[in-house]
């Protein structure tokens, strides 16, 4: 069953049929030529896809230099190893401090080596 509207359109289609104009086929035809010509690609589309592109190389090799940037274990020299142990042994010290007391003995020797390293 259709509805009214429709009827309305079918016999108003009935009763005046419609015909296209010589030149629709053509002018249809050029139209959909130019829609279907390939564009060159302008500057602002070449940037949107590349400038993410070159972000997600630079962030992967920057991640692969920083994994790879840590000297081994072996590398250390002995002058490396004994700052690394009076580091730590200088921070545990700092971790053992009461709130109201700064009375330790490796106090001043922990902040020299922090400043010497900053």
């Amino acid at each position: 069953m259709k509805a009214p509207l429709d009827k309305k359109i079918n016999e108003l289609l009935a009763s005046r049929p419609l015909q296209p104009d010589a030149d629709f086929t053509a002018r249809v035809l050029a139209a959909t030529e130019v829609s279907t010509r390939r564009r060159k690609p302008t500057l602002g589309s070449l940037l949107k896809f590349s400038l993410p592109l070159a972000a997600a190389i630079a962030l992967a090799l920057s991640l692969l230099h920083w994994h790879d940037s840590a000297p081994p274990a072996s590398a250390l020299t002995t002058w490396e190893a004994q700052e690394i142990f009076l580091l730590e042994d200088s921070l545990a010290s700092l971790a053992t401090l009461d709130s109201g007391e700064w009375a330790t003995d490796n106090l001043l020797d922990t902040l020299e080596i922090l400043y010497l390293e900053i």
